[in-house]
């Protein structure tokens, strides 16, 4: 298992056509590796660093003697775990009743939350710099449908796309896109 102190990290699975399923985007405090720690089994994932990373790394047979000698840890590992599979869940449960544009919407609101920038329009501006091909592998659609609903969302004022950031002028209004699903 890896534990993230700085930097980010990508986790992805390969689709069978040689795509990147992105499964999540880890940053300082996270970890990674949980399931091949517990059970002892080979990494289901694969790791990319996004930026300059610092990790440590906790083999299995110095972590699994702390777990046993530490409940608290044990629960705190579980919880993690936990979260995991809810998150899994939630991406299935997004594929199979949501259409492309509220899966995309979800995408670049919760990658934006982390970044705001200056006011536009009495909001506030949030930007993500996502590649269309990103996107798509992190909604699970072809990166032309991507680009379909940008130049959709940009023709109607919600984002723009500027110097390799999309920027969410209407944060308002892609959340709407998500609540009516």
């Amino acid at each position: 298992m890896m534990a993230v102190l700085s930097g980010i990290v990508r986790v992805s699975i390969p689709s069978p056509q040689g795509k990147q399923i992105v499964l999540a985007d880890l940053s300082a405090g996270e970890v990674f590796g949980e399931i091949a720690l517990l059970d002892g089994g080979n990494q289901p994932a694969d790791a990319t660093a996004l930026t300059n990373c610092d990790l440590a790394v906790l083999s299995r047979r110095d972590v699994l003697p702390l777990l046993q000698q530490r409940p608290d840890v044990c629960f705190t590992l579980l919880a993690v775990v936990c979260q995991r599979l809810r998150e899994s869940q939630e991406k299935m449960t997004d594929i199979l009743f949501f259409n492309a544009p509220v899966r995309l919407a979800k995408i670049l609101l919760r990658g934006a939350g982390r970044r705001r920038d200056e006011e536009e329009e009495g909001e506030p501006a949030l930007k993500v710099a996502f590649s269309q091909r990103e996107l798509g592998n992190m909604a699970g659609v072809r990166r032309e449908r991507v680009n379909h609903c940008l130049r959709e969302w940009q023709r109607r004022g919600l984002i723009a796309l500027k110097g390799g950031w999309i920027v969410i002028l209407k944060p308002a209004v892609l959340e709407e896109v998500v609540r009516r699903g």
